[in-house]
């Protein structure tokens, strides 16, 4: 079966397009010269991708190899099994121009490749469910990097109102689950900043001990920014910032810098010479080293602090929320909270830990998400445990430990009990020995129909100041138990007999697998109810 016929629109001659994949089930490419049209066979092996030659024009921007007219003798030689099969391009290697790219749907995907191989502009993708507010800038790994590189710096060289980081008055935030004996390695502070005038900057620093960054940057690296655990991964958290700062602002706090802090007995040390953050690959390289030399130190988030987290507030604001005629409020944060992951999930990003918690509100009652630590893309182009490679696939997951336990949803229950049952600690590296599709698809779940089900507990919570059922696990609590056999119609409750209708139709989309799994975010923020009277 061909996955991708592409087809120059003057010359009628095909163009070709390979995507690049990862992990261990990874894709050795052949070109057969076949009617003109380009086929794929897929050998699973354990070596990972194979290595392309400069002449390949990588994307950065949609991880996407693209090339065309290529002489067979400018390939890498070890990359085909049999030359003799090379389709012959002839012409000029280096000139290319417009494509029309039909897929499997006959949909067309239009782009421009210019000759500097560094851009594809105008690319309309046809994603699963959701599409992309700004498709140029859809996050993904190379990208991320590219932002987070222009966020670093020496803790010693970052000022503020004149005032260096060094000097900063730091007060420790503590929080239920950040206390003495968590798994946590993170700190948290927060510090207020005053100037002349007498304005001031109140900010949010995160510090990361520089062996936790070390070793999660090698895992990121190794499978292509889609390391996943079963814990924060610090490394993603700051790429994600630094991406949604640069590409999206006003999603999360402003991001300020990402500080590398040495130990105090290295400040002013011989660093090598060369710019140790001209690439992430070099600034880590350089942490190994100091690594291996007994040298401490943190990589330090900075960032805005804003406002509080919609669980305090409501707490505050619970009188003027929940008296008669204060409906229109609630309704009001329940849009904002849907409008809030519409717009990260356009931008390319999973949250999964979309909760009271993570979202912020300033006296503006503008809202903000924090905490990027169980993020993901949205999207890949690497395989699962999916035959199919014709197109972009949504991003799943085997790391269920997601959210806090309110907010997990059933598939995650399930996949927690399957890893207990089976004593798995590092999903992928279990998952390397399974090379059977169906097999594999048991360990997966789909990242953004998890963020869809935990905005659907957000509106519970909202509306009603309080959960429905204590976990979403039908063996654990029998209140959720009898819902899910009531088909999740949430009448079954009595607190919710007098809800808004639409409402209650909202929150079964959002939470219902059949439903959510092909929700559309961007549709659901389209429903009448957010602009009729209550």
């Amino acid at each position: 079966m061909p996955i991708l016929v592409v087809m120059d629109k003057w010359t009628n001659k095909p163009l070709n397009i390979i995507y690049e994949h990862s992990r261990n089930l990874s894709e050795y490419e052949k070109l057969l010269n076949t009617s003109n049209i380009l086929f794929i066979r897929s050998i699973f092996t354990n070596k990972g991708i194979k290595k392309k030659s400069n002449n390949w024009l990588l994307n950065k921007k949609t991880n996407m190899c693209l090339f065309g007219r290529l002489n067979k003798n400018n390939c890498e030689d070890n990359f085909f099994e049999d030359r003799t099969n090379d389709t012959d391009w002839g012409g000029d290697k280096h000139r290319f121009c417009k494509l029309n790219i039909m897929n499997k749907e006959n949909e067309y995907i239009n782009g421009i490749i210019d000759n500097n191989w560094d851009s594809i502009k105008y690319m309309n993708y046809a994603h699963n469910n959701e599409s992309c507010s700004d498709s140029n800038n859809l996050y993904n790994w190379e990208l991320g990097k590219q932002c987070l590189l222009k966020m670093l710096d020496f803790s010693y060289n970052f000022c503020v109102y004149g005032m260096n980081y060094d000097v900063w008055e730091l007060k420790r935030i503590t929080t239920n689950n950040c206390e003495i004996g968590s798994s946590r390695v993170h700190k948290m502070y927060e510090t207020f900043i005053s100037s002349k005038n007498g304005n001031g900057i109140r900010l949010f620093i995160k510090k990361i001990p520089i062996s936790a960054w070390v070793k999660q940057y090698k895992l990121m690296n190794e499978y292509e920014g889609e390391y996943i655990i079963n814990a924060e991964n610090y490394v993603m958290e700051a790429v994600a910032l630094s991406f949604l700062n640069e590409y999206y602002p006003g999603i999360a706090p402003k991001l300020y810098r990402v500080l590398f802090q040495p130990d105090v007995h290295y400040i002013g040390g011989e660093f090598p010479q060369e710019n140790i953050f001209q690439d992430l690959d070099t600034f880590n390289s350089v942490l190994t080293n100091e690594l291996e030399s007994n040298m401490n130190g943190y990589i330090i988030i900075v960032s805005e602090y804003f406002g509080e987290n919609i669980n305090e507030y409501i707490k505050r604001q619970r009188k003027k929320m929940f008296s008669i005629g204060r409906k229109k409020k609630k309704k009001k944060l329940l849009y904002n909270c849907l409008n809030l992951l519409r717009k990260l999930h356009n931008a390319g990003l999973s949250h999964l830990d979309f909760t009271s918690h993570n979202i912020l509100i300033s006296d503006k009652h503008e809202i903000r998400l924090c905490d990027f630590g169980k993020a993901t893309p949205m999207y890949t182009y690497n395989l699962r445990h999916i035959n199919n490679i014709n197109c972009i696939h949504s991003f799943e997951s085997c790391a269920p430990c997601v959210g806090k336990i309110r907010f997990i949803p059933p598939e995650c229950w399930e996949l927690i009990k399957k890893q207990e049952e089976l004593d798995i600690t590092y999903p992928l590296e279990y998952l390397k020995s399974i090379t059977d599709q169906e097999e594999r698809k048991t360990f997966y779940f789909n990242v953004s129909s998890v963020d869809k089900y935990m905005l659907g507990i957000v509106f519970i919570w909202i509306w009603n100041y309080n959960f429905l059922w204590k976990r979403s696990d039908p063996s654990y609590d029998l209140q959720y138990l009898k819902f899910e056999q009531f088909d999740m119609i949430l009448d079954f409750f009595k607190k919710t007999k007098r809800w808004p209708k639409e409402l209650k139709n909202i929150i079964k989309q959002l939470l219902h697998m059949d439903y959510r799994k092909n929700l559309n975010l961007n549709d659901l923020s389209k429903n009448p109810w957010w602009s009729s009277n209550i």
